[in-house]
């Protein structure tokens, strides 16, 4: 169940084109990284042992970027994608859990790669199931 794509999975820049930014955009950029996101950017959920677990959803994610680095400024793309465990329980019920290697990449060509996540405990639908983990493990990749 592994693979390796090779097309880009959001915005134009097809996995950088080596075109610098110049000197003025590079300001700009690294001003707008170094602030802090507002708590308004911030959602919570419940995680493991009832602790309350922070993070940012991937379609905000998506909107910061194109505001950054504009739409054709970056891409990302799945580099690797993996189901690390599929168990069935007592009465037909999975367990999933999931990887993937996202690559983020600027239009100048400068990259960076991470892994992602995602799992899913005691469902009823296989199909569900798998849709969740490849969900959950791309965004949380990005």
């Amino acid at each position: 169940m592994n693979y390796q794509p090779t097309q880009p999975r959001a915005g134009p820049a097809g996995g950088g084109s080596n075109e610098p930014f110049s000197a003025e955009e590079s300001a700009r950029i690294q001003t707008l990284l170094r602030k802090k996101l507002g708590p308004e950017h911030v959602s919570t959920r419940q995680g493991m042992g009832n602790t309350r677990l922070s993070y940012v959803e991937g379609w905000r994610i998506i909107s910061i970027a194109n505001e950054i680095f504009g739409f054709s400024g970056w891409s990302s793309s799945i580099q690797s994608f993996g189901i690390d465990y599929m168990d069935m329980g007592e009465g037909g019920r999975y367990s999933v859990g999931a990887t993937c290697v996202m690559r983020v990449t600027l239009r100048d060509g400068t990259f960076r790669e991470d892994a992602g996540f995602g799992m899913i405990e005691n469902v009823k639908s296989k199909g569900q199931a798998l849709e969740k983990v490849r969900k959950e493990a791309v965004t949380d990749a990005l």
